[in-house]
């Protein structure tokens, strides 16, 4: 188990993100001159060897790490009793992980201009003793030499629930609908056993509060700490945080709506290890805006439209289906035939909302449903001729937005 790393290179590569992971780890942090300095800039805890050792660098920096607090750090075997006494003993604590390179002799030399006194103090002492004394005890130390294998090993040190366990994610070949196997990582650094668990538990309390109103809920150690609804996902999250915004910092956050502008802004004011949040459906593709009508008829016919038979076209109004056409090879076919059965059933389509299952090939569609009373449109978009429907929907004045997902069904 990594408590104690001592950072010492000379190539400065991947180093801060390196030292900020190990940080995020809990893992103490232990460096020498410029490395030491450029980890202190950027405001990480960062003990120099001096303050370790309790004695100077000196003779120009020739004698930093050669000192038994370091070396008996680095060569302490975990397993010997008289190791760890003698260790205890001196006050020295143990180097778990040693991330080191060493002065580059040979790129300094291979320059035309290279001195004499600049090749002899870039021969480097101190470097190799630590290596060597880290390969020594290979079964307590783990070394690093190359920035390239910094990421290899910090996924490796990604722990279960406990730093002395491993873990692993598993999925179902067809995993449940709406759990946290189907959602996809956007940006940040790889979830842990934890984040994992608290995030499932967000996910799954967030999904029963509600679906009529913007929910958020607040996690920590699996339990939440702060669940609220609102009218935006916005107030919802200022109101969840209003539960206990001291056990909400480090928290897992959950939305039931897509975190607009508002709510990151919001969020992001605090310190937060994961938010979860479904996509953005749609995409307003028209000069008109839906009405707040329109948009609730549209998310009701497209979501009817998923369980109709392709090409499928729905007209749907105040929350119920006037006209379904259903399993045509032609789309328009099918727009057609759900304008006639609206008609037998005595429902008007005036200001009906339409979904279809796929994008209109071409604008006759949308053509002919705008001809039947509809004065909003949802499809996923797509097609080669969107500009061209685009600029059919415009001309009809009517709203159309996009969803990005098609929804055939044979």
């Amino acid at each position: 188990m990594i408590r104690t790393a001592l950072l010492s290179v000379s190539d400065k590569t991947g180093i801060v993100q390196l030292a900020q992971a190990l940080h995020t780890l809990g893992i103490k942090l232990i460096s020498t001159g410029g490395t030491a300095k450029l980890l202190a800039q950027e405001g990480l805890p960062v003990t120099e060897v001096a303050s370790l050792t309790n004695f100077p660098e000196m003779l120009d920096g020739r004698v930093k790490t050669l000192h038994p607090k370091v070396h008996g750090g680095l060569l302490a075997r975990r397993d010997s009793k008289e190791h760890m006494d003698s260790i205890a003993e001196h006050g020295i604590e143990t180097i778990d992980l040693l991330v080191i390179n060493l002065y580059p002799f040979t790129q300094t030399i291979s320059q035309a201009h290279c001195s004499f006194d600049e090749a002899i103090e870039n021969i480097d002492i101190g470097g190799p003793a630590m290596l060597r004394a880290a390969a020594k005890n290979h079964q307590d130390v783990t070394v690093l030499i190359s920035p390239a294998d910094y990421e290899a090993v910090l996924e490796e040190m990604r722990y279960g629930e406990n730093p002395h366990q491993s873990a692993a994610f598993y999925k179902d070949l067809v995993a449940p609908t709406g759990s946290l196997a189907h959602y996809q990582q956007l940006q940040g650094k790889e979830l842990s056993f934890n984040n994992i668990a608290d995030s499932d538990a967000a996910w799954e309390c967030v999904k029963s509060i509600s679906r009529d109103q913007a929910a958020c809920v607040i996690i920590k150690h699996a339990n939440p700490c702060g669940v609220a609804l609102a009218d935006t996902a916005e107030k919802a999250y200022l109101k969840a945080l209003q539960t206990d915004p001291t056990s909400a910092f480090g928290g897992i956050i959950a939305l039931n709506r897509p975190c607009d502008e508002a709510c990151a802004l919001a969020i992001a004011k605090q310190f937060v290890e994961v938010l979860i949040a479904p996509p953005q459906e749609l995409q307003v593709v028209t000069k008109r805006q839906p009405t707040p009508t329109e948009l609730a008829d549209l998310m009701f016919a497209w979501r009817v439209a998923k369980f109709v038979k392709s090409n499928a076209i729905v007209y749907c109004a105040n929350g119920m289906t006037l006209g379904i056409g259903a399993g045509q090879m032609s789309r328009i076919d099918s727009a057609r035939i759900a304008s006639i059965k609206a008609e037998h059933a005595g429902l008007s389509l005036k200001g009906s909302a339409v979904a279809s299952d796929a994008f209109f090939p071409f604008r006759d569609g949308l053509d002919v449903v705008v001809a039947a009373g509809a004065t909003s449109v949802i499809q996923p978009g797509g097609s080669m001729r969107d500009p061209e429907v685009i600029e059919a929907a415009n001309e009809h004045g009517i709203s159309m937005v996009f969803t990005s997902t098609r929804h055939f069904r044979h």
